[in-house]
């Protein structure tokens, strides 16, 4: 069968089989029945707690919509050897090499491989200690080396590779793959050695290695963002790798960010929350990047490390969750006044597919997947109440409806949903959520496999009140996602307003806009962008733009621009096309101020191009608003042009008598405050005069005060709702007795 043949069957066999489940689809999500929360609650104690790390070592994240982003700074003393490869290797002439190589010639001649299949989307760098691999976001990304061809080339003699980890090894440490029998390894705290004694035994193929191919690596699944050295490559005596040997290209410096530029949240705090994402730990400290977030913006959205399978264990049914890195991200951002945004709860992807099969891949039925999603979203919003401004609750459920042709065809969102087995969304686009809730519905009671979208947020919504719930996708630009999207929201909201715990507020109250943008290739039109804002304002819900990147390029693209394809300045007047880009959609979200509450970017800086570009998607694709050495490109100053057309419909806070009360456990008591102001400039709230009862604090950003009052009494006290026009005040007294209550009133304290 040609591809020709096989496109078209895979393009209509879905339309066919949409086409006979639309009846039977149409008349779901009218559930008259509600499941139990009791029945949930009371089954918590039947699973046993038995693992106490994360033992999972081959979790990659592979959604290419919602990239793993723990990569967007080189390491200290690095730079980049894919870049400096790209750029060196050209001018080489191989033929002429001879050892010891340096390590951009060991790369060229293929002795060392950093090729996609290798180290994935993770980052080298080279220095005089050797060849790095950072950012990693999986265990299996390692460093290839070729010892077939190195004992081709040098005889069959034994191999010895070095190599060392940045920290302690915490358990198995530094790893090899593709060690076959016959061979020593040996590891001892940060360093580690190999030698092949078997000359000329072909390798085993463990961690999809290539025949004749060892990958360096480290085997700790809690350690994937250790950086790891190859320090050293021998052939019987002869030495491979020259470490003094590092080209001009490779030894430049990377410079820190400029502070000194204009701050971007203080440019747009008259509009709306201006943000960027967080990795880990180190990289946040590194080259002042902390330093930069303060600078430039007022919210952060973890990249990966909220996502389900970087907190709860892959054990099944074990319960297990490792919060250590999660608390670290939402203590971080409270203590420096950063909005923090939960993303996400219920993803395709980065999950645990236990939560939705059995041992042996069959879906749960909808009872048990019912059980799992309550009891995730509850243990995890219930931990962190009143300390989230929003929630990405479901993220990308609708598949394959970007025309608007599609859509007409078959105008029922649930048509289009992400499910398994059914033709849509394939392979590791697939969801199982849906297929699990069908399994076991009450059709003629209206439960359908959709359900799971509805309880996701109704869940969330029970154990954390205070915050912003979202749905979030990206193509939502697209004219026929678009439609699929608004629907869903609008009825599902319909569905909560005759739920009897409706609250009077929307049950999707946002609708998170990814906006990955090009400035050629797919979908390039960016009016687009403004035609979705306008359709979901008309649901009624706010907007986020939540993963904002602007490529250069709809697919992969090299580091070197080819002079005959942009003879008019080649890399810089793409950035100029890149800026006028950003220029638009930034006009915009200005125009529709009133509706959009946040812009967040999903990418620090560019990154230079590596080989096969699409496969370090987005970074390659020199997306972000500063370039590889941490300068700001043109697409920077035109964001803060687009300032210049707009007047901002900003007024002054004005706190009212409601505060929302909630019960968070052991945790004691939330109490959110409320502000009216006209658009969704940030608000920061502040106790100026007077004292809360001891025991309990207020989280700035969110407008909450929790916590356990270790005294009794009459606490009186100023609440101050500050935004960059001026600041609202009114005055609270929180009773601390047999019950805690909150009353507003009085005279503000001086």
């Amino acid at each position: 069968m040609n591809n020709a043949v096989k496109n078209f069957f895979k393009v209509l066999a879905p339309l066919i089989l949409l086409a006979i489940m639309a009846v039977a689809i149409s008349a779901c999500g009218n559930a008259t029945q509600e499941y139990s929360d009791v029945a949930l609650e009371d089954n918590n104690d039947a699973l046993a707690d038995n693992n106490d790390v994360l033992t999972d070592n081959n979790d990659v994240p592979a959604d290419n919509n919602d990239a793993p982003t723990d990569n967007n700074a080189l390491a200290d003393d690095n730079t980049d050897a894919n870049d400096a490869d790209e750029n060196a290797a050209n001018d080489l002439n191989l033929a002429e090499l001879v050892p010891p190589f340096s390590w951009t010639e060991a790369i060229a001649l293929g002795y060392v491989d950093i090729s996609d299949e290798n180290i994935g989307d993770a980052i080298t760098g080279i220095s005089t200690e050797g060849l790095t691999l950072t950012r990693r976001s999986s265990t299996s990304q390692g460093i290839g080396i070729n010892i077939a061809q190195l004992q081709e080339s040098f005889g069959a003699y034994p191999i010895t590779i070095t190599a060392m980890a940045s920290e302690e090894p915490v358990d198995s440490g530094l790893g090899l793959s593709g060690s076959p029998a016959g061979s020593e390894w040996q590891s001892s705290e940060t360093s580690a050695s190999w030698t092949r004694y078997d000359a000329g035994a072909d390798t085993d193929r463990a961690w999809n290695v290539p025949p004749g191919f060892l990958r360096v690596l480290s085997n700790d699944d809690a350690r994937s963002d250790l950086v790891i050295t190859l320090t050293g490559i021998t052939v019987g005596d002869l030495n491979i790798i020259d470490l003094a040997a590092v080209p001009p290209t490779e030894a430049s410096v990377f410079l820190d960010w400029d502070l000194t530029l204009p701050p971007l949240a203080e440019s747009f705090q008259d509009f709306f929350w201006l943000g960027n994402i967080w990795s880990n730990h180190g990289q946040m400290s590194e080259r002042s990047t902390e330093e930069k977030y303060f600078h430039h913006y007022n919210q952060i959205t973890a990249s990966n490390m909220h996502k389900i399978s970087f907190i709860l264990n892959n054990n099944r049914d074990a319960w297990q969750f490792n919060w250590e890195t999660t608390d670290h991200i939402v203590n971080w951002a409270e203590e420096n006044d950063l909005a923090m945004v939960w993303h996400t709860l219920v993803w395709h992807t980065q999950s645990r597919l236990w939560l939705t099969n059995d041992a042996d891949g069959n879906v749960l039925t909808r009872e048990q997947a019912m059980y799992n999603l309550h009891r995730y979203i509850s243990t995890v919003a219930s931990r962190y109440a009143g300390r989230i401004l929003s929630y990405d609750v479901v993220n990308e459920v609708i598949w394959g409806v970007d025309q608007l042709s599609g859509w007409n065809a078959n105008p029922n969102w649930r048509n289009h949903m992400r499910r398994a087995g059914r033709g849509i969304g394939d392979g590791d686009q697939a969801s199982f959520w849906y297929d699990a809730f069908a399994n076991g519905a009450d059709t003629d009671a209206g439960e359908c496999g959709s359900d799971y979208i509805f309880y996701a947020f109704k869940f969330t919504r029970m154990y954390d009140p205070f915050a912003i719930l979202y749905y979030n996708d990206y193509n939502e630009q697209t004219p026929g996602k678009r439609q699929a999207i608004a629907q869903m929201v609008e009825e599902i909201n319909e569905r909560w307003r005759n739920h009897e715990l409706y609250d009077g507020r929307l049950l999707i109250e946002g609708i998170g806009m990814q906006t990955h943008r090009s400035i050629r290739g797919w979908m390039p039109d960016p009016n687009l962008v403004r035609d979705s804002i306008i359709r979901f304002a008309e649901t009624g819900a706010r907007i986020s733009v939540t993963e904002l990147n602007v490529y250069i390029a709809g697919g992969g693209i090299a580091d070197t621009i080819d002079p005959e394809l942009y003879p008019n300045g080649g890399l810089q007047a793409l950035y100029q096309e890149q800026a006028e880009m950003y220029y638009t959609i930034f006009n915009f979200y200005l125009e529709f101020q009133n509706y959009i509450e946040r812009v967040t970017w999903f990418i620090w800086q560019d990154l230079p191009a590596q080989q096969g570009a699409w496969r370090r998607w987005p970074f390659s694709q020199r997306p972000a608003l500063f370039d590889k050495d941490r300068q700001a490109k043109p697409a920077f100053w035109s964001v803060l042009e687009a300032l210049e057309n707009h007047t901002p419909n900003i007024s002054v806070p004005v706190v009212t008598d409601d505060v929302l009360t909630h019960d968070i456990g052991e945790r004691g008591v939330g109490m959110q405050f409320s502000a009216i102001q006209n658009n969704h400039a940030p608000i920061f709230w502040r106790v100026t005069e007077g004292s809360l009862p001891p025991g309990m604090s207020l989280v700035s950003t969110t407008g909450t005060v929790l916590g356990i009052p270790t005294q009794h009494g009459d606490f009186t006290f100023n609440i101050a709702a500050e935004n960059s026009l001026g600041t609202g005040t009114k005055v609270f007294t929180i009773s601390v007795g047999a019950e805690t209550v909150i009353t507003p009133g009085g005279d503000i304290i001086d």
